[in-house]
Protein backbone atom coordinates (compact mmCIF):
# COMPACT_ATOMS: atom_id res chain seq x y z
CA UNK A 1 0.00 0.00 0.00
CA UNK A 2 1.65 3.51 -1.23
CA UNK A 3 2.08 5.35 2.11
CA UNK A 4 0.07 9.11 2.31
CA UNK A 5 2.30 11.87 2.99
CA UNK A 6 0.01 14.47 5.18
CA UNK A 7 0.64 17.85 5.30
CA UNK A 8 -1.04 20.69 7.63
CA UNK A 9 -2.83 23.43 6.05
CA UNK A 10 -0.18 26.21 7.34
CA UNK A 11 2.49 23.68 5.12
CA UNK A 12 -0.05 23.69 1.97
CA UNK A 13 -0.02 27.07 2.17
CA UNK A 14 3.84 27.39 2.70
CA UNK A 15 4.07 25.03 -0.16
CA UNK A 16 1.98 27.04 -2.23
CA UNK A 17 3.44 30.05 -1.73
CA UNK A 18 7.05 28.40 -2.95
CA UNK A 19 5.93 27.54 -5.74
CA UNK A 20 4.19 30.73 -6.56
CA UNK A 21 7.38 32.35 -6.07
CA UNK A 22 9.41 29.96 -8.07
CA UNK A 23 7.25 30.82 -11.28
CA UNK A 24 4.05 29.42 -11.39
CA UNK A 25 1.27 32.32 -11.30
CA UNK A 26 -1.49 32.05 -8.33
CA UNK A 27 -3.79 31.83 -11.39
CA UNK A 28 -2.50 29.41 -13.25
CA UNK A 29 -2.42 26.78 -10.14
CA UNK A 30 -6.46 27.85 -9.76
CA UNK A 31 -6.71 26.81 -13.70
CA UNK A 32 -4.87 23.42 -13.30
CA UNK A 33 -7.51 22.82 -10.39
CA UNK A 34 -10.55 23.66 -12.23
CA UNK A 35 -8.95 21.22 -15.15
CA UNK A 36 -8.29 18.22 -12.89
CA UNK A 37 -11.91 18.42 -11.44
CA UNK A 38 -13.71 18.72 -14.43
CA UNK A 39 -11.58 16.08 -15.59
CA UNK A 40 -11.95 13.78 -13.03
CA UNK A 41 -15.78 14.66 -13.11
CA UNK A 42 -16.20 13.71 -16.23
CA UNK A 43 -14.06 10.53 -15.88
CA UNK A 44 -16.48 9.42 -13.13
CA UNK A 45 -19.87 10.75 -14.72
CA UNK A 46 -19.51 10.72 -18.60
CA UNK A 47 -22.30 11.43 -19.25
CA UNK A 48 -23.89 13.67 -17.21
CA UNK A 49 -25.87 16.73 -18.28
CA UNK A 50 -26.20 19.19 -15.56
CA UNK A 51 -24.52 20.26 -12.68
CA UNK A 52 -25.01 22.93 -9.72
CA UNK A 53 -21.88 24.43 -7.89
CA UNK A 54 -21.93 26.23 -4.92
CA UNK A 55 -19.46 28.88 -4.52
CA UNK A 56 -18.18 30.97 -1.39
CA UNK A 57 -16.01 33.85 -2.00
CA UNK A 58 -12.53 32.76 -1.93
CA UNK A 59 -10.15 30.71 -3.62
CA UNK A 60 -11.82 27.57 -3.35
CA UNK A 61 -14.91 29.38 -5.21
CA UNK A 62 -12.16 30.13 -7.88
CA UNK A 63 -11.73 26.80 -8.17
CA UNK A 64 -14.90 26.18 -8.70
CA UNK A 65 -15.88 28.72 -11.59
CA UNK A 66 -12.92 27.68 -13.53
CA UNK A 67 -14.62 24.39 -13.24
CA UNK A 68 -17.50 25.86 -14.52
CA UNK A 69 -16.73 28.00 -17.38
CA UNK A 70 -14.86 24.40 -18.47
CA UNK A 71 -18.25 22.23 -17.76
CA UNK A 72 -19.82 24.78 -20.18
CA UNK A 73 -17.78 25.28 -23.11
CA UNK A 74 -17.92 22.01 -23.32
CA UNK A 75 -22.10 22.38 -23.46
CA UNK A 76 -22.60 20.41 -19.89
CA UNK A 77 -26.03 22.54 -18.13
CA UNK A 78 -24.25 24.39 -14.98
CA UNK A 79 -26.05 26.26 -12.48
CA UNK A 80 -23.74 28.35 -10.07
CA UNK A 81 -25.09 29.51 -6.96
CA UNK A 82 -23.18 32.36 -5.45
CA UNK A 83 -23.11 32.39 -1.49
CA UNK A 84 -22.33 35.49 -0.11
CA UNK A 85 -21.16 38.47 -2.47
CA UNK A 86 -18.81 38.70 -5.00
CA UNK A 87 -17.66 42.27 -4.00
CA UNK A 88 -15.90 39.96 -1.76
CA UNK A 89 -13.58 38.33 -4.64
CA UNK A 90 -10.16 39.13 -4.81
CA UNK A 91 -6.57 37.95 -6.30
CA UNK A 92 -7.01 34.96 -8.20
CA UNK A 93 -10.42 34.56 -6.66
CA UNK A 94 -11.42 37.50 -8.75
CA UNK A 95 -9.98 36.98 -11.95
CA UNK A 96 -11.54 33.29 -12.17
CA UNK A 97 -15.28 35.37 -11.36
CA UNK A 98 -14.54 37.77 -14.21
CA UNK A 99 -13.54 35.49 -16.91
CA UNK A 100 -16.68 33.66 -15.74
CA UNK A 101 -18.70 37.07 -16.32
CA UNK A 102 -16.91 38.04 -19.62
CA UNK A 103 -17.46 34.67 -21.37
CA UNK A 104 -21.10 35.77 -20.67
CA UNK A 105 -22.65 33.43 -17.54
CA UNK A 106 -23.99 34.92 -14.54
CA UNK A 107 -24.48 33.13 -11.05
CA UNK A 108 -27.52 33.09 -9.45
CA UNK A 109 -27.71 34.59 -5.60
CA UNK A 110 -28.25 31.81 -3.08
CA UNK A 111 -31.58 31.78 -2.45
CA UNK A 112 -33.55 29.43 0.23
CA UNK A 113 -36.64 28.98 -1.44
CA UNK A 114 -35.20 28.30 -4.88
CA UNK A 115 -35.52 24.61 -6.05
CA UNK A 116 -32.30 23.30 -7.41
CA UNK A 117 -31.71 20.86 -9.95
CA UNK A 118 -29.04 18.95 -11.42
CA UNK A 119 -27.06 14.99 -11.33
CA UNK A 120 -23.85 15.98 -9.64
CA UNK A 121 -23.54 18.89 -6.93
CA UNK A 122 -20.34 20.38 -6.69
CA UNK A 123 -19.12 21.90 -2.97
CA UNK A 124 -16.91 25.43 -3.61
CA UNK A 125 -18.02 26.95 -0.77
CA UNK A 126 -14.59 26.93 1.35
CA UNK A 127 -10.84 25.14 1.18
CA UNK A 128 -8.86 24.96 3.65
CA UNK A 129 -8.66 28.22 5.05
CA UNK A 130 -11.65 28.05 7.11
CA UNK A 131 -10.84 28.11 11.01
CA UNK A 132 -14.07 29.00 12.29
CA UNK A 133 -17.92 27.43 12.57
CA UNK A 134 -19.73 27.57 9.96
CA UNK A 135 -22.65 29.64 10.22
CA UNK A 136 -25.11 32.24 8.39
CA UNK A 137 -26.49 31.53 4.65
CA UNK A 138 -23.56 29.28 4.62
CA UNK A 139 -24.86 27.19 7.30
CA UNK A 140 -28.23 27.12 5.53
CA UNK A 141 -26.25 25.84 2.77
CA UNK A 142 -24.40 22.76 3.90
CA UNK A 143 -27.53 21.52 5.30
CA UNK A 144 -29.38 21.85 1.97
CA UNK A 145 -26.04 20.26 0.04
CA UNK A 146 -25.99 17.43 2.60
CA UNK A 147 -29.69 16.43 1.62
CA UNK A 148 -29.94 15.98 -1.73
CA UNK A 149 -29.68 12.67 -3.00
CA UNK A 150 -27.14 13.67 -5.84
CA UNK A 151 -23.40 12.56 -5.52
CA UNK A 152 -21.18 15.71 -4.27
CA UNK A 153 -17.61 16.42 -5.12
CA UNK A 154 -15.89 18.60 -2.98
CA UNK A 155 -12.91 20.73 -4.46
CA UNK A 156 -9.72 20.09 -2.35
CA UNK A 157 -11.74 19.92 1.11
CA UNK A 158 -15.60 18.86 1.82
CA UNK A 159 -16.26 22.90 3.18
CA UNK A 160 -16.85 22.97 7.42
CA UNK A 161 -14.12 20.54 7.53
CA UNK A 162 -11.02 21.39 9.05
CA UNK A 163 -8.53 20.89 7.19
CA UNK A 164 -5.70 20.04 10.31
CA UNK A 165 -8.04 18.34 12.73
CA UNK A 166 -10.60 16.34 10.25
CA UNK A 167 -13.51 17.90 12.46
CA UNK A 168 -16.63 19.29 11.34
CA UNK A 169 -16.66 23.22 11.86
CA UNK A 170 -20.28 22.89 13.23
CA UNK A 171 -21.32 21.28 9.89
CA UNK A 172 -19.56 19.77 7.06
CA UNK A 173 -20.36 18.80 3.94
CA UNK A 174 -20.82 14.86 2.97
CA UNK A 175 -18.86 14.48 0.09
CA UNK A 176 -19.51 11.21 -2.47
CA UNK A 177 -15.27 12.27 -3.44
CA UNK A 178 -13.28 14.66 -2.74
CA UNK A 179 -10.23 16.14 -5.32
CA UNK A 180 -7.45 17.59 -3.49
CA UNK A 181 -4.90 19.88 -4.87
CA UNK A 182 -0.93 19.77 -4.65
CA UNK A 183 -0.40 17.40 -1.60
CA UNK A 184 -2.86 15.54 0.70
CA UNK A 185 -4.02 17.64 3.75
CA UNK A 186 -4.19 16.18 6.98
CA UNK A 187 -7.95 16.66 7.80
CA UNK A 188 -8.67 14.49 4.91
CA UNK A 189 -7.72 11.51 7.00
CA UNK A 190 -7.62 11.73 10.49
CA UNK A 191 -10.68 12.50 12.99
CA UNK A 192 -13.70 12.29 11.64
CA UNK A 193 -12.56 12.87 7.90
CA UNK A 194 -14.10 9.34 6.88
CA UNK A 195 -17.81 10.55 7.41
CA UNK A 196 -17.70 13.33 5.11
CA UNK A 197 -14.58 13.00 2.63
CA UNK A 198 -15.76 10.08 0.44
CA UNK A 199 -13.20 8.81 -1.67
CA UNK A 200 -10.36 10.63 -1.51
CA UNK A 201 -8.42 11.89 -5.16
CA UNK A 202 -4.91 13.73 -5.45
CA UNK A 203 -3.98 15.34 -8.13
CA UNK A 204 -0.79 17.30 -8.03
CA UNK A 205 -1.01 20.14 -10.37
CA UNK A 206 1.90 19.12 -12.05
CA UNK A 207 3.68 19.94 -8.85
CA UNK A 208 6.43 17.86 -7.86
CA UNK A 209 6.95 16.71 -4.50
CA UNK A 210 10.79 17.48 -5.19
CA UNK A 211 9.76 20.97 -6.02
CA UNK A 212 8.94 21.57 -2.17
CA UNK A 213 11.18 18.61 -0.52
CA UNK A 214 12.09 21.44 2.62
CA UNK A 215 8.43 21.54 3.65
CA UNK A 216 8.48 18.17 5.58
CA UNK A 217 4.50 16.09 5.85
CA UNK A 218 3.13 16.62 9.77
CA UNK A 219 2.01 12.76 9.36
CA UNK A 220 1.95 9.23 6.87
CA UNK A 221 -0.45 7.13 6.52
Amino acid sequence: MTVKKLYSKESVRAIDQLVIARGVPGYNLMQRAGQAAFDMLLSRWPQIKKVLIFCGVGNNAGDGYVLALLLLKKDIVVDVVQVGTAAKFKNDALTAYTDFLHAGFKPSQWDKNVKYAAEIVVDALFGTGLNSPVQGEYLDVVNYINQQQQPVLALDIPSGLDANTGMPLGVAVHAAVTITFIAYKMGLFVGDAKQYCGEVILNDLGINPSEYQGINPELEV
